[in-house]
């Protein structure tokens, strides 16, 4: 954690994950991350707009990436307020409230 705290970007090059949980934690840093084109990312990066994807296995995209957000001062912040703005949903108290309501949903049906 201290590592990602003084970082300015998470590179996340997995090629499969469960879920990403580096990544909900780089979000509640403010910190923009760049991940591979993956289903595991469309939730976490796709449909946040707090990252970029890219075909990590492209050696020249993904290092176009990394230069673009050390770089781009303006993308950087943007990104870094979206995942401010984004981290309190993959909290664990937001968790925990969406597995009480998918459980008291299941018990009313």
């Amino acid at each position: 954690m201290r590592i990602l705290a003084r970082s300015k970007i998470l590179t996340h090059p997995s090629l499969a994950e469960g879920f990403g949980i580096v990544i909900a934690e780089a979000y509640a840093m403010g910190k923009p991350v760049i991940t591979h084109k993956a289903p595991y990312a469309m939730e976490l990066v796709a449909e946040t707009g707090a990252g970029i994807m890219v075909n990590i296995l492209n050696e020249r995209e993904y290092a176009e990436a990394i230069i673009q957000l050390l770089t781009d001062k303006n993308l950087h912040n943007k990104l870094s307020q979206r995942a401010l703005n984004i981290a309190p949903k993959f909290s664990l108290e937001s968790m925990i409230n969406g597995y009480v309501k998918v459980y008291q949903e299941a018990m009313l049906a």
